[in-house]
């Protein structure tokens, strides 16, 4: 593995790669605010990686180079997949694919970027949305949405179901 000059921002590539990575592209890659990573598509090893990628995965060169990819890799659409970090919390980084032949080799060519806040925003909005401001309970769409969810579970593993259903006559003049 090999450290590319120091003039640049990091850049990480195997050895057999390395000779064919030139600066310009070092320096696009090196600088982008997103992660990249090039991975031989037959054997899914990681073959470079700049140092945003390096960052949003919480890894170490040897973590990565030379090694299985060690997250799963689904279609060519945008995905999210949650990063455990040691001693810090979670993050959630967007993995977006494309096939790539380069020297009469095919590859994986990833762009992630940190996308943790649009996720937690999405989660708080879901939450918002399924709960009653003022007392926390759930509202009649999160009653829906929990109730399809348990027909569907009862459905599946073929069990019983008992619904109990409250309405308070005058709730809405004490709201």
């Amino acid at each position: 593995m090999l450290k590319f000059n120091d003039s640049y921002p990091a850049l990480y590539a195997d050895s057999i790669l390395s000779g064919e990575v030139g600066e310009l592209a070092q320096l696009l890659l090196g600088v982008s605010p997103d992660g990249v990573m090039l991975i031989e598509k037959d054997s899914l090893t990681v073959k470079l990686f700049n140092e945003t990628a390096f960052a949003l995965l919480d890894g170490t060169c040897e973590k990565f180079i030379g090694l299985p990819f060690p997250f799963a890799l689904l279609g060519e659409e945008p995905h999210e997949l949650c990063v455990s970090r040691e001693g810090r919390d979670p993050i959630y980084v967007s993995i977006r694919k494309r096939e790539v032949a380069w020297s009469n080799q095919t590859y994986w060519f990833l762009a992630m970027r940190d996308v943790t806040a649009r996720v937690r925003l999405r989660e708080r909005l879901k939450s918002d949305s399924l709960l009653d401001e003022l007392t926390g309970l759930h509202n009649r769409r999160g009653f829906v949405t929990l109730g399809e969810q348990s027909i569907r579970l009862v459905e599946r593993d073929k069990l019983g179901l008992l619904l109990i259903f409250v309405d308070l006559d005058g709730m809405k003049d004490i709201n």
